[in-house]
């Protein structure tokens, strides 16, 4: 980029979907995730919107709330890091993408592997127990908080209420 002396050099300006673009490798790689896997939600949603035959602004609107779907993923990364005692962005990534935990003792194989892995027998027995007892409320509170979240960055970012309500149910409640 040049410009004459004495000007202001100007920049490129971004769209908001380019923004978001950026925001959402960046959702990606703090919550664990495969990098793009908000973008291959956004190209699932924006097709199937497409393939709907929903109107031009409702087809934005799933745009742009698949793009935001993790915008509050690191919302609860302290907590989780306190309760799991180890690597959460980790843990959570071997969980969500690569675990098996539909059984009590599939679930039970990720806790031994990942909780407490530094910690003393004792505290690794504390915290499995914790853990097992409370999973539940724990994932279910960390996702309505990164909802949430999620839905006030887009109201921050001047986003259709539509959007909102698109990225606060995104995920099965």
């Amino acid at each position: 980029m040049t410009s004459a002396p004495g000007t202001v050099p100007t920049t490129p300006r971004l769209t908001m979907g380019e923004l978001l673009c950026a925001f959402a490798y960046a959702s990606d790689l703090a919550f664990g995730l495969q990098l793009e896997d908000s973008l291959r939600a956004c190209y699932v949603a924006a097709r199937t919107a497409d393939a709907l035959g929903l109107p031009e602004e409702e087809r934005a609107a799933t745009y742009y709330a698949a793009l935001l779907k993790d915008a509050g993923c690191t919302s609860w990364t302290t907590e989780l890091a306190t309760v799991w005692q180890t690597d959460e962005i980790v843990a959570r990534r071997e969980l969500i993408i690569h675990g098996k935990t539909a059984t009590t003792r599939a679930f039970a194989g990720w806790v031994r592997q990942f909780v407490a892995r530094d910690r003393s027998l004792p505290e690794k027995l504390s915290r499995y127990v914790r853990v097992l007892t409370t999973a539940r409320a724990v994932i279910a509170e960390a996702i309505a908080t990164s909802t949430a979240v999620s839905r006030r960055v887009a109201g921050r970012l001047g986003m259709p209420e539509r959007v909102g309500e698109g990225v606060y149910n995104v995920f099965e409640r």
